[in-house]
């Protein structure tokens, strides 16, 4: 307890019977609380739970829109017609009924691993630009 006065006696001309009576204890204590304070660690921030993103969907007209963009952009159809009123995506291309009806059972479940999405009831329709505008396949989304 007189660690302070025997410390600050010799250096000041000060004997420890010199200090008031408790101002040694008050200093010590003083300074314990100061080292306590500067190792102390700061209390770590509790780091906010993550909230869960809402996923945005498109809608089934924004969706199919995306298709023909897809399919203009790749040279795949040489016309591509949205019909939200009959719900449709046409795409005219120069293929066959075979392979029209091979990529009708490929490409609605590639587009939904996309992230596309359809309400019930949409459907893709391949035609030809040879056949005046006559269906060779059409499957729903």
């Amino acid at each position: 307890m007189k660690q302070i006065a025997a410390l600050c006696a010799p250096a000041f001309g000060y004997g420890v019977r010199d200090f008031k009576p408790g101002f040694v204890d008050q200093v010590n204590r003083q300074m314990r609380e100061e080292d306590a304070r500067r190792t102390a660690q700061p209390k770590p921030v509790p780091e906010p739970e993550p909230q869960p993103v809402p996923e945005k969907r498109l809608s089934s007209v924004d969706s199919a829109y995306v298709i023909c963009r897809l399919s203009n952009e790749n040279n795949i159809a040489s016309d591509c017609d949205v019909s939200g009123w009959n719900k449709r995506v046409t795409l005219s291309i120069d293929i066959s009924a075979s392979q029209a009806a091979k990529i009708c059972q490929t490409l609605p479940p590639l587009f939904r691993a996309k992230g596309l999405s359809f309400d019930p009831g949409w459907s893709l329709r391949i035609t030809s630009p040879f056949s005046n505008g006559k269906r060779l396949a059409e499957c729903a989304f």
